[in-house]
């Protein structure tokens, strides 16, 4: 597993690249809905990251085996990412 201070600069440097831009995918853009949950406090948890680790688990076949990631921050919930550097990042799903 990468360090956690490594795995934060990628983040960064990731969203700094596309333009403060991650992915989102559909399922990740629901459970915002539900949760009330915006896209900019995702981007916040992404920049400003309290915990980051290592997050196996995916019922999605595209994330398995990939650098997927849950990312804590400030709020009561976490964004679960897959790292796909050098390219993008991608959120998967908000959790509370």
């Amino acid at each position: 597993m990468l360090d956690e201070r490594i795995l934060f600069q990628m983040i960064v440097k990731l969203l700094d690249e596309n333009e403060g831009h991650a992915i989102f995918t559909r399922h990740a853009y629901l459970r915002m809905k539900e949760r009330s949950i915006s896209v900019p406090d995702v981007y916040e948890i992404l920049r400003n990251p309290t915990y980051i680790k290592k997050e196996s688990e995916s019922k999605d076949k595209k994330f398995v085996e990939k650098y997927n990631y849950r990312v804590m921050g400030k709020f009561d919930w976490s964004v679960v990412i897959s790292v796909h550097y050098p390219d993008n990042i991608i959120v998967i799903t908000v959790i509370d």
